[in-house]
Parts: C-alpha cells; structure tokens; sequence
C-alpha cells in the first residue's frame, strides 16, 4: 500500500534523471502553481516563479537527501516554493502593485497544503473518470445541482474517499505517515471535495 518508490523516484528526479523528474513534476507542479497564483501573482509569472521552484529543487542536493524519516516531503517542496516567491517580492518589491504586495503578506502557511488536498481530490475525481467509475457521474450529476438517488450519491462519496486515500498512501511510505498525513489534510479534503468536483465536471 505503501510505496517506497515515491522516495527513489525523488532521489531519480535529484540524480536528473529524466523519466524520474517528470514523474515528480506532475505530481507536485499543479499544487506549487496553484498556491503561487494564490499569492495574487499574474499567470505568466506565476508560471515563471513555478518553474524557479522545481530549478531550485533539482539543482540543490535536496532530493536526492529527502528522507521520510525527516518528514514529509510535502512540506520541503512548501518551503521551497514559500521561499521564491519570497524572494522575487523581496526583489521586485517596488515594480509589484500594492494588490499583489497585500495578497502575498496575507497568504497564510496552509495555503499550500490547502492547494495540495485540493490537488488530491482532483487527481482522485481524475482517476474515477479514466477508470469510467459510474460514481463519477454520480458525483458530478449532485456537483451540477441535480438530484441523484441518495443512497447511490452516498456510495459514491464513499468511493471518492477511497480514492482520495490512495492517493495520499502514493505519497506516505508508512502506516503512521499516511494516519498522520490523513488526519491532518482531513479538514483541507472536507472543504475542497466540492470544488475538485466542479473542475472535473
């Protein structure tokens, strides 16, 4: 249930291994340039920023150290991307709009990981949909207002759960670090079901 692949992919991705880097790119891109944009920057740049997030993490030596034993990966990628676009305000400070500079300064450390459930949950919807699971249908007939069966809307919500957690044991290399990873990103999950659900549909 728990693949320790997650981690020797990312130590592939940090030895530049191509295959190994794209894998970890998918994986963790959407998140980084979701919470980019959040912190009020324009598309293009958020763009451009997100891609300074993954130099920033290839060139270093930071994956292909990643140890589970030091926590979750999750939170170095947070870091470093918390980190760019600190820097680029610090350094573009006076050619930023004031909009951008309150939204950056309001952004709160959940954001990312807010970014991250949401991210799970759109990659669990996904997966539901390429698998042609007839509860996808379900779930998106109740996200566009219509009314499906309840109790086929209840297992279809329950299904969607057990997506959503293998999706977070792809990235736990544990029972423990999945119970954790679970109890924390449980309150994020609650609040971005909904939303993931309306992208998808």
């Amino acid at each position: 249930m728990f693949p320790t692949t997650i981690w020797t992919n990312i130590r592939q991705a940090g030895a530049m291994d191509e295959q190994a880097m794209d894998t970890f790119a998918r994986q963790y891109r959407p998140a980084v340039l979701s919470y980019i944009v959040q912190r009020g920057y324009e598309r293009t740049l958020a763009e451009d920023l997100c891609q300074e997030v993954f130099v920033r993490l290839l060139k270093s030596d930071l994956l292909t150290r990643a140890d589970p034993d030091r926590g979750r990966f999750r939170t170095l990628v947070r870091t470093v991307a918390m980190r760019t676009a600190t820097d680029h305000l610090r350094k573009k400070r006076e050619k930023l709009s004031e909009a951008v500079m309150e939204t950056a300064a309001a952004a709160d450390d959940s954001a990312f990981d807010q970014n991250w459930a949401l991210h799970l949950v759109e990659r669990a919807m996904a997966r539901m949909r390429e698998e042609g699971s007839p509860y996808f249908d379900v779930l998106s007939e109740h996200l566009t207002g219509q009314r499906p069966d309840r109790n086929r809307l209840w297992h279809a919500r329950k299904r969607l759960a057990a997506y959503v957690r293998n999706e977070i044991a792809l990235t736990c290399s544990s029972e423990a670090e999945f119970e954790q990873e679970l109890e924390y990103l449980g309150p994020f999950l609650q609040r971005d079901s909904q939303v993931a659900g309306r992208r998808q549909s």
